[in-house]
């Protein structure tokens, strides 16, 4: 007796028949042999062997549709990723086109939040002073940038980017100085202050610069500057410039 004759009666008949017709390259010569004997053993009828071959079928066309999914999915991400990260020629002016897109999405989501704050400044408007307009002013350059940057104008470059630099590094710098009010004040008003206003918690504050300064980052790259005729060199000294003024800025204020 095989001593593969035990293990395969317990096998169910379709589990025999797939071993027999669909598995037999996974299956050692002896098994095989024993599975077939079994098999033939049981008599199983021409109608329970067309339920197994459409068991089977239904099975296969199951897997290739997962397969399909899996496919389509991965074409997808690929797709994606060719936007954000540009590889051939032709996808540059797409990533672009969806960088505008987004930067479009995300004013029009800060304009919303703060719609009651910019109203109110233009009833105010005989008050004004450097502060208002200092406050309005990335609201009314940020739609203009992002025109430029759609159409490939260098203004468009100079407007995003120096917008983007100096939001990335307010970020951490309005952070960095919750952090240290928070930490140098107990009680009173700084409890007071952060019921009201929570601080940010490092990870968003973290996130945010990345997203930020992501943007900067991609549009410094060398194929992306030459859509813009700008100079990697000028590109850099301009992040640089714009850098210094933000921090000439926030520490002016600590």
């Amino acid at each position: 007796m095989s001593e593969f004759n035990t293990v395969i009666s317990e096998r169910s008949d379709f589990e025999l028949y797939e071993i027999i017709y669909y598995k037999e390259g996974s299956y050692k010569p002896e098994a095989l042999d024993a599975a077939k004997k079994e098999f033939n053993t049981r008599a199983i009828s021409a109608d329970t062997i067309a339920q197994f071959e459409q068991r089977i079928q239904k099975t296969n066309e199951l897997k290739l549709e997962k397969e399909k999914e899996k496919t389509e999915l991965k074409n997808k991400a690929i797709s994606y990723g060719k936007f954000l990260i540009p590889t051939e020629k032709d996808t540059l002016p797409k990533t672009i086109l969806s960088l505008c897109i987004f930067l479009s999405v995300s004013y029009l989501y800060y304009l919303f939040n703060n719609i009651r704050s910019i109203l109110h400044f233009f009833i105010d408007i005989a008050n004004w002073d450097l502060g208002h307009i200092e406050y309005l002013l990335p609201y009314i350059l940020f739609p203009i940038g992002i025109y430029g940057l759609w159409k490939s104008k260098k203004y468009g470059w100079y407007l995003i980017v120096g917008l983007q630099t100096h939001f990335a590094f307010s970020t951490i710098y309005s952070g960095i100085i919750s952090y240290k009010y928070s930490m140098g004040n107990t009680g009173g008003l700084s409890t007071i202050l952060d019921t009201l206003i929570p601080r940010p918690t490092i990870l968003s504050i973290v996130l945010r610069f990345v997203v930020l300064f992501g943007i900067v980052y991609f549009l410094n790259q060398p194929k992306t500057l030459k859509v813009f005729n700008i100079k990697r060199s000028t590109g850099i000294i301009f992040v640089a410039v714009i850098f210094i003024i933000t921090s000439i800025l926030w520490w002016s204020l600590d």
